[in-house]
């Protein structure tokens, strides 16, 4: 009877050890998550601010990061006079730069113009940037070999001005 006794108690410790140690683990998987997610929050947070104090962006559309040779963050949204303007701020300088989006092709056009110049299996993103000191669009994509690709598109007329493929 003791010994009965004895192998209940002890695997009543172990359940709990386990149970403890699941508990201690998700724990530690959703800290990592959450502590992954911050520094993309901070320059999201910190590019609107500069958007509304450079360009008066009153209301925010969308939030976007590029990082082909140096790191942008674009907000796309709306000034005080209505107009739909992107903000591209470099993080290296802190150089703003702010861009009419009538004034140039959007979104759907630079993604159309890459599918139709090559081999994409699937789109990854296109984000407003800068290259060469003007704006331009750089889709990001897979090939069918499922290479990733880059190629960065005029935001004036929508020309190819660098293609990285196979990377």
């Amino acid at each position: 009877m003791r010994r009965e006794f004895s192998r209940k108690r002890k695997s009543k410790k172990w359940i709990k050890w386990s149970i403890l140690v699941l508990i201690i683990l998700i724990g530690f998987v959703i800290a990592f998550f959450v502590l992954a997610d911050r520094p993309i929050k901070l320059a999201k947070k910190d590019a609107v601010s500069i958007s509304k104090k450079y360009a008066k962006i009153k209301h925010v559309d969308d939030f976007y990061v590029s990082n082909l040779t140096n790191t942008y963050y674009t907000v796309a949204g709306t000034n005080d006079s209505g107009e739909s303007v992107f903000v591209i701020i470099s993080k290296n300088n802190g150089h703003v730069l702010v861009v009419n989006q009538k004034d140039g092709i959007n979104k759907a056009l630079a993604i159309n113009l890459v599918k139709r110049n090559g081999d994409v299996k699937k789109i990854i993103k296109a984000s407003p940037s800068i290259f060469n000191d003007k704006p331009v669009w750089v889709v990001t994509y897979f090939n069918n070999k499922n290479k990733l690709c880059y190629e960065t598109i005029s935001y004036k007329n929508g020309k190819s001005l660098q293609l990285i493929a196979n990377v």
